[in-house]
Order: C-alpha cells, then sequence, then structure tokens
C-alpha cells in the first residue's frame, strides 16, 4: 500500500508508480499535495472508491488505470480547471458522468473504457473544445449520440463502441476533419451511414458493425492506403460497403471483404464453358485444309475407347445406342448437380451457406484477428492430390479431341469434351469450396478428396450398370472397341492399294456406262503413264551412270597395268609387287563404286502408301489418286 506519509511532500511534482503490484486504497493524504502535476498509478491493485483529488490544482495528467477502483465520480472530486489527461479505463467505477467536468476546458484525453458507468452522454461534451481523444466504449451509456461531438475540431479518436447507444449516427460527424478513429459498433444504432463521413480524407479505422445500419456507402471514395474498415455488410445484413475491409454477419462473425464479381455457381460455369467452346473452336478451326494436313503430320495412333476409359460411363458415348448415351448425359448430369451443391454452399450471400467467417472483431477491441490456420504445406498436398487425380483425365481428353480433330469423329469430340469440362468443373469446385470453408489443412485435404470422389462418379455409374446388365455392357463395349480400332491410321499393303485401284476403275467404268463424262479417267491414265515414264527415265539414268563408272575404272585400271609393268621391267621384281599392290587397290575402289550405284538404284524401285484422309491433299481437287500397281 502507499503510506499515509506520502501526504507530508509538500514540493514533489510528480508520482509514477507503474507495474508495482501495490494494493489496497489510495490514500486521502495525497490530496495535500498542491505543487503535483503527475500522478500515475497504473496498472496495480489498488481497491475501494476513489478519493477526492480537488486539492491538486496544479494536476494535469491522472492516470488510475487497471486498478480495481470503485464507486461513483462524485461532484467536485476533480482537479477541474487543470486537468489534461483523465484516464480512468478498466476499474469498477460507477454511475453518470460528473456535470462538474463541462469545467475542464483544458482536458485533452479522457478515458472511461472498460467500466460500469451509466447514464446518457451528456451534450455538453461538445463544449471541451480541446478534446482529441474521447474513449467511452465498454460501459452502459445509453440514449442518442449528442451531435454537439461534431463541434469538438480537434477530435481525432471518438471510441463508443460496446455500449447501449440507440439513435442514429450524426451527420455533424462530418465536421471532424482530424478525425483517424471512429468505433460505434456493438451498440443499437439505425438508419442510414451519413453521406457527410465520406469527406473525413484522415479516417482510417471506422467500426460500424453489430448495429441496425442499412443502406450504402458506395459514396465513400476507397482510399489506396489500407483502411481498418468494418461494417454489417455480411449476409444476411441489408448494408453495402465496397471499401469496407471486413463484413460481418448477425452471429457476430467476420470475414474478410473479397466478394467475387460472379456468384461462384456462375463462375464455375463460366470458366467450365469457356474451356468447352475454345476447345470446340480448335476442332472447328482444324477442318480447315492446311490446319489439318499439319495435325496430321503430329498424328498418333489413339485408342479412343482406352482414352475414354474402358471402365467408365463415358466410354458408352463412342456407340450409337441411345440408351448408352441416355446412360452418359445422367452420369454427366448427376455429377454436374452434385458439384452444384458444393458451389452453393460456398456461396456468402446463400441463406443456408457453409461459409465460414473466419475473423474475429471483439467488442473489447478495435483489432481483428483471422483464426483461419491454412499453411503452404496443405496447400501443396491439395496440387499433388489435383495433379494425380485430374491431370491423367485432362490429357485423356485432349487426345480425343485431337483424334476428333484428325478423322472428323464426332463422338470422339463429344466424349473428349464431356471428360475435359467435368474435369475443369472438379478443379475449379475444389479450389472455390476450400476457399470458403477450409479454416485449416486436414479440412481442405478432406474437402479435396470428397470431391475428388464425385469426379469418379462415371467409374461408379459403370460399376452399377455392368453388375446389373452385364451382357449389355459387353455388348456396347465391343462396340465402342470397333468403333475405335476403326479410328486407328493403319498401313495398306500392295494387295489392298491393288484392290483399291480396282474399286476406283470399276466406279468410273460404270459412270462411264451410264453416259456420264471419263474425262477424269483419262487425266488420270495421262498422269499415270508421265508417272511411269518419268520412273524408268531415273532409273535408267542411273544404270547408265553405273555402267560409265565401271568403263572408266576398267579403262583406269588397264592402262594403270600397262604402265606398271614397263616401269617394273626397268627397276626389277621388287617394284613389280608394289605395282601389283596399288592395282588391287584400285579394283577394289572399283567394286565399291559399282555396289553403291546398285545400290542406289535399288533404293529408288521401293516406295510404300498409306491409306490417308490426306492422301488427296497431294492432287488437285479435280483429279483422284493415282493407280499404283
Amino acid at each position: 500500500t502507499i503510506p499515509v506519509e506520502f501526504g507530508n511532500l509538500w514540493s514533489i511534482k510528480t508520482i509514477h508508480i507503474d507495474y508495482s503490484g501495490l494494493s489496497g486504497p489510495i490514500p486521502e493524504a495525497i490530496n495535500r499535495l498542491e505543487t503535483l502535476e503527475i500522478l500515475s498509478l497504473q496498472n496495480n491493485g489498488f481497491t475501494g472508491d476513489l478519493p477526492p483529488l480537488s486539492g491538486l490544482v496544479k494536476l494535469q495528467i491522472l492516470d488510475l488505470s487497471r486498478n480495481s477502483i470503485r464507486g461513483n465520480i462524485k461532484e467536485n472530486m476533480l482537479p477541474i480547471t487543470s486537468i489534461t489527461h483523465l484516464d480512468l479505463h478498466k476499474n469498477y467505477i460507477t454511475g453518470p458522468i460528473p456535470t462538474d467536468l463541462s469545467k475542464a476546458i483544458k482536458l485533452q484525453h479522457l478515458s472511461l473504457m472498460d467500466n460500469e458507468c451509466t447514464g446518457i452522454l451528456p451534450s455538453y461534451i461538445g463544449g471541451l473544445t480541446n478534446m482529441r481523444r474521447l474513449l467511452l466504449s465498454g460501459n452502459n451509456f445509453e440514449g442518442q449520440i449528442p451531435t454537439e461531438i461534431g463541434t469538438i475540431k480537434l477530435l481525432e479518436e471518438l471510441v463508443l463502441h460496446d455500449n447501449l447507444l440507440t439513435g442514429s449516427i450524426p451527420s455533424e460527424f462530418g465536421n471532424l476533419k482530424n478525425l483517424t478513429v471512429m468505433a460505434l459498433s456493438y451498440n443499437t444504432l439505425k438508419g442510414d451511414i451519413p453521406i457527410q463521413i465520406g469527406s473525413l480524407e484522415r479516417l482510417d479505422t471506422i467500426h460500424i458493425q453489430d448495429n441496425l445500419l442499412i443502406g450504402t456507402t458506395d459514396w465513400m471514395v476507397c482510399s489506396e492506403k489500407e483502411m481498418n474498415f468494418v461494417s454489417d455488410c455480411g449476409a444476411p445484413y441489408p448494408l453495402y460497403c465496397p471499401c469496407c475491409s471486413a463484413c460481418c454477419n448477425a452471429g457476430g462473425l467476420c470475414q474478410n471483404n473479397v466478394k467475387p464479381f460472379f456468384p461462384p455457381e456462375l463462375l464455375a460455369l463460366i470458366i467450365t464453358g469457356a474451356s468447352c467452346f475454345f476447345l470446340i473452336s480448335m476442332a472447328i478451326f482444324s477442318q480447315w485444309r492446311k490446319i489439318r494436313r499439319r495435325l496430321d503430320l503430329f498424328h498418333y495412333d489413339v485408342n479412343v475407347f482406352e482414352a475414354a476409359g474402358e471402365d467408365s460411363a463415358y466410354s458408352f458415348c463412342l456407340t450409337s445406342s441411345p440408351l448408352s448415351w441416355a446412360l452418359t448425359v445422367m452420369t454427366v448430369g448427376i455429377q454436374i448437380l452434385v458439384f452444384m451443391v458444393f458451389l452453393k454452399g460456398a456461396n456468402q450471400n446463400y441463406t443456408h451457406s457453409d461459409w465460414i467467417y473466419s475473423m474475429r472483431c471483439p467488442a473489447s477491441s478495435l483489432e481483428c484477428t483471422d483464426e483461419q490456420d491454412l499453411s503452404p504445406l496443405g496447400f501443396s498436398i491439395l496440387v499433388v492430390l489435383v495433379i494425380f487425380s485430374l491431370i491423367p483425365d485432362m490429357i485423356n481428353g485432349l487426345r480425343l479431341v485431337h483424334v476428333a480433330s484428325v478423322r472428323r469423329s464426332v463422338k470422339s469430340l463429344a466424349c473428349g469434351l464431356i471428360l475435359i469440362c467435368i474435369t475443369v468443373l472438379a478443379g475449379v469446385t475444389s479450389y472455390i469450396y476450400n476457399q470458403a470453408i477450409a479454416q485449416s489443412n486436414t479440412e481442405m485435404i478432406t474437402n479435396t478428396i470428397v470431391l475428388l470422389v464425385v469426379n469418379d462418379i462415371d467409374e461408379r455409374m459403370f460399376t452399377v450398370v455392368s453388375s446389373m446388365f452385364p451382357d449389355w455392357v459387353t455388348r456396347i463395349q465391343g462396340d465402342a472397341a470397333e468403333y475405335a480400332d476403326s479410328l486407328i491410321r493403319k498401313p495398306m499393303t500392295r494387295e489392298a492399294i491393288r484392290e483399291v485401284n480396282r474399286t476406283l476403275y470399276t466406279k468410273v467404268a460404270g459412270e462411264n456406262d451410264t453416259g456420264q463424262s471419263h474425262s477424269d479417267y483419262e487425266v488420270l491414265q495421262q498422269r499415270i503413264t508421265r508417272l511411269e515414264s518419268l520412273y524408268e527415265n531415273l532409273r535408267g539414268q542411273f544404270e547408265a551412270m553405273g555402267r560409265r563408272r565401271d568403263d572408266d575404272d576398267v579403262e583406269a585400271m588397264g592402262r594403270g597395268r600397262n604402265d606398271d609393268n614397263v616401269e617394273a621391267m626397268g627397276r626389277g621384281r621388287d617394284d613389280d609387287d608394289d605395282d601389283r599392290s596399288s592395282s588391287t587397290s584400285s579394283i577394289g575402289d572399283s567394286i565399291q563404286r559399282q555396289n553403291e550405284v546398285k545400290q542406289m538404284t535399288r533404293r529408288t524401285s521401293l516406295f510404300e502408301v498409306h491409306h490417308d484422309d490426306s492422301f488427296n491433299d497431294i492432287f488437285d481437287d479435280n483429279c483422284p489418286p493415282p493407280v499404283i500397281g
């Protein structure tokens, strides 16, 4: 405790005894210290009633915050004329604000936060023209907010949250040009937010949530600086606040004010539809002759039955059976319906939404905390799950669309579009739903696994149908496999080529018999004749080149041998042996060149023709392909 002898410190000006663990009542002997200017006893355990301090005629700062002082602030208890800073927050002060406080014309800081004060806010507060901080939150003040507060030009912080205030927000607050903090939350205020508040350029903290305010704040210019603006703009409140940093709902829970331009359901459909439209456009564009020829160069054999999934209901669309198509459409419809249920649950404007408001903006503080606990590890696991589950389906869908573009297969195109669109919808739904409700890594992983199971409903449908109608499924699979084989490009043998030529000849001859013109056939025969003549000429030229090279080699070898013999007769037997070795080497070179010419000639006679849709691109549109026998 503070000893009574403190009252004998006649000339002391400052007393700071903070965070000292002192307790007991504050001795009234302190009231004798007429020279005291600063008395700070904050954060101790003092109890009892507030002692009279009117004798401290020079006192400027009185800080008794964070103690256990009780009782009312009685009239003529404080040095009203000299005090500039009065802080009694976090005590058990009761009763109304004393009327003699209206004489505290030097008062700049008044804090009675977190007490048990009652009554109404006196209108004379507007006469405290030097006030900069008016902090009265956490009490039981009732009635309307005095409009006279709007006359305090120097006011910077107005904190009145967590009271029982009613009425509306005074439009006179628009005159507080120095105001930076305005906290009116957790009251019962009604009506619209005054448009005059939008002119307060220095205002950066606004808490008006948990009231009954309506209307909009679209008149407020959203500044580039980060604002701490919290209001009741969450469901189901009718308050629209585009500049708010956080929106609270009827349960007092809040979230960051990040609203999508489209509802989740519409956003997912737009993304999925855009993907399908792009693929359809590419498939149509690929039918342009030049583009299709280039695609054919990169074509590789794809079994569309395997790509669609041999154990998937999607493979039913590779047949011509109306029942199989109906099962495919029903499977796709079920998947879309389930995804829409999740997307609707992620819509924060829906009455029964699953959206989780993860932020807390308590009445005892102006700081909001986010309780969402998502880490990079959780997102990494999410990405891995999506890649291993959805990427194979995406690749197979692209393969089906590619085959459809090259082979002009409507069935393959439909199957590929279904596979890609459902895969895209699954990925988009997983992301949107996790953003709406996931509060931890385990919740995010669990939600993703559930949605990926929905993506596999086609396989579950196939299993059900196979168990109920095995013979029908076997027949349908056979039809799908046969259709897939027909799309695979195979090389034609010479016998098949001759059969095609005989068919072509029969068709042309039949047209001639019916009186139709056979000019196309004559043009074809002329081109075949020219090709055969050109081939024979090239082959003859290669053979002539080979014979000339052989004659030149033999002649050179003969001359070399005669010269060697003459020279050998002059030099002797040893030199003759060297000449024989040189002649042997020349003969070997000649034989090697002759073999190369024969091999080149043999290569010119070998070729292979594949039956392909692009075969006609080699020739004019008016001429069929040549007959090769």
